[in-house]
Order: C-alpha cells, then structure tokens, then sequence
C-alpha cells in the first residue's frame, strides 16, 4: 500500500516560519520631502503630489509647484513659478516624460522640467498657459483636474470644479497670443467659460435627471481606443463618450455621449484595466469603478453602445 503524509489539522494551527537567508540584508533610509495637511475634502479629486522615474513633485503655498529630481547622487530642485491661486492638481504625460501638467483654479499650465550641466538648480520651461479670460465676468471656470491621453502628449482633458462638462484640449488646434508678463514668452489661451474655449471640443451632459448634480468626478481614457472616454458622476452615473463624433448642444459642439449606467452612488473615480486579451468584439476594455459608499466595483467591457457592462 502506498503511504502518505497527513496535512495539518485545521482545528491546530501550523507555524510557520518565514526566514531571510541574506546575511546583511539592506535596510531602506527614507526623508520627509514634505507635509500634505489632511483638512476634511479640500481637494474632492485631485493630486497635490505628483512623480514619475525622474521626479518628485508637489504643491507648496500661493501657487508655487516644487520639482525634485529623484538621482540620489544629485537631488537637484527648482520652483515653477506662474499660477496665482493653490495647486489643485498636478500630472506628468507619463512615467519616462518631462512634461508635467498643473491646475489651480484660475489656469492649467504645461511644463517641460530638464536638468542642466554644472548648474545646481533644474531647468524648466513653460509649454502652455490656459487661463481665465479677462472677459469671463462672474462666470465660473474654475479648473480642478488634467488627465493626460495615453498616448499622445498634445491631447488632455480639463475636469472643471463642480461641472459636468468636461474639455477635451487638441494643443496643436488651440488658438493662442504670447504672453505679456515679465519673463520667457509663452504661448496663452483664454477661457471665457467652460464651453466657450477657442480650439477645445467639450464633453456636455444632456441626459441627466431634473435638479440632479451630473458635476463630472473623474475621467479614464481607453486604452484599448483613446476616441472612447468614460466619466464619473455625482449623480451615480458613468457615461462613455466617442471624441470622433460631435453633435450640437444648445450651440456649442459636444462630443457624442454613447451610453449611461447608473451605479447607485455617486460615483467618485473611474478606470479602464490597461491590459485586456479579448479585443474582438468589445468595444472598450473591462473598468473599475469607486462610490461613494465604499464600493470599489469591476465592470464588463462594452460591447456596443446598446449594451450596458455589468458587474
């Protein structure tokens, strides 16, 4: 008869022992860069801190954004100097890139950072400046949130503060003036509103119910087709929208909205999986989404406009 060995009783529970066989194993240091306050919600969505594999970078006080790099060897730093009010967001294009987006209220501006030879501080140059126009009156444009395409650094999205129209920015279709401030010149677009930018398609709300909040909370890019974003909403909805097709809303051009899921909750951060094997017949890849009750929940992809995911 063959033998064979006992597993472990489980009403007696096994020790068991997990040992390092390194001799001297390293130890991390780390530093404090800085001290982020955590007053009740006072940024609902956006990041205060941002870093990808060369810098570090966060918001310090009346608009100033501090870029550190990350080499060991030399910790260089620099101050961005520029926008008037807190910083409400920060972004890089992407983990290897030098370009970095930043948002307070009143503008967005794009950066490029660079470290310079036998010089002790980082170099920086301003790329773009949209900014509240001079004409915009008691109309609230406030800016929260940059969310950069996956892909193509000419393109981000604009979240505006309790919104729910959202602004697609094409750089290269933006219609811009120099800048008249002291200091390297650099190309600047206005804003009158959040649906009257030059050169900006819009992402407007048109089926939201009666008296509901519809403020956009979140957006994700596909990655499995950039053209397809998907938003979250106070009102417990995502919508999917197609940056290819444009219809008219009330006079102003607006991406087409393809299709509404109501979760229950308002819905405070959305996501598409990057990585997805089965692309022949969906439309978008599977996604991620958090409520405000707690839920983190993982969706089906869509299929077709027609056909909503579930859970």
């Amino acid at each position: 008869m063959a033998s064979t060995t006992a597993l472990p009783s489980a009403s007696k529970p096994t020790k068991i022992i997990l040992q390092s066989t390194a001799t001297n194993p390293t130890q991390p240091h780390t530093s404090t860069i800085t001290n982020l306050s955590s007053t009740p919600n006072p940024i609902p969505t956006g990041s205060l801190l941002a870093l990808n594999d060369n810098y570090i970078v966060y918001a310090v006080k009346n608009g100033l954004v501090r870029v550190i790099e990350r080499s060991p060897k030399s910790n260089l730093r620099t101050l961005l100097r520029g926008h008037k009010e807190r910083i409400t967001d920060a972004s890089f294009f992407e983990p290897t890139s030098d370009v970095l987006a930043s948002v307070s209220p009143g503008d967005c501006r794009v950066w490029r950072v660079f470290g310079r030879e036998g010089e002790n501080e980082l170099g920086s140059e301003m790329l773009l400046e949209i900014r509240k126009g001079d004409d915009s009156g008691d109309v609230d444009c406030s800016l929260q949130r940059v969310i950069w395409h996956p892909v193509n650094p000419n393109h981000l999205m604009l979240l505006h503060k309790g919104s729910s129209v959202a602004t697609f920015v094409q750089t290269t279709k933006l219609v811009t003036a120099p800048s008249t401030e002291e200091g390297p010149s650099h190309p600047v677009c206005q804003m009158k509103d959040q649906t009257d930018v030059n050169g900006m398609l819009n992402l407007i709300v048109t089926d939201k119910a009666e008296g509901s909040d519809a403020g956009i909370c979140d957006l994700s890019w596909s990655h499995q087709d950039p053209r397809h974003v998907l938003t979250a909403h106070k009102d417990g909805c995502i919508r999917l929208w197609d940056l290819e097709e444009t219809v008219k809303v009330n006079g102003v051009t607006s991406a087409q909205h393809m299709c509404t899921l109501q979760v229950g909750e308002g819905v405070q951060r959305c996501f598409f999986l990057e990585s997805f094997q089965d692309k022949s017949s969906a439309l978008t890849s599977p996604f991620l989404t958090y409520s405000t009750n707690g839920e983190v929940a993982l969706w089906s992809p869509f299929t077709t406009p027609d056909s909503p995911p579930t859970l």
